[in-house]
């Protein structure tokens, strides 16, 4: 299957998909910046789950396929210093 390559804001909603579809990831690693996890799968060495605004639907090095409805919601929060 390869690798599996998160980033932290969908990190939960891939492995619960993945242990869903009786698919449990093996070779996971957490990489942190989005050009490094397109250029990842771009090459074929894995797969991620990222927004639609993530990658141009142009881009004929990958293919997109829909999240079931139950792993396309995350919370998201704005995060700032107090002051």
């Amino acid at each position: 299957m390869g690798y599996v390559f998160i980033g932290l804001p969908f990190s939960a909603s891939l492995e619960d998909w993945l242990h869903g579809a009786g698919s449990a990831p093996t070779n996971i690693v957490e990489i942190r910046t989005l050009e490094t996890m397109l250029n990842c799968v771009r090459v074929k060495i894995g797969y991620t789950l990222l927004t639609n605004l993530a990658v141009a639907v142009s881009d004929d090095r990958v293919r997109a396929h829909t999240v079931p409805e139950q792993y396309r919601f995350a919370t998201t929060r704005l995060v700032c210093q107090k002051e």
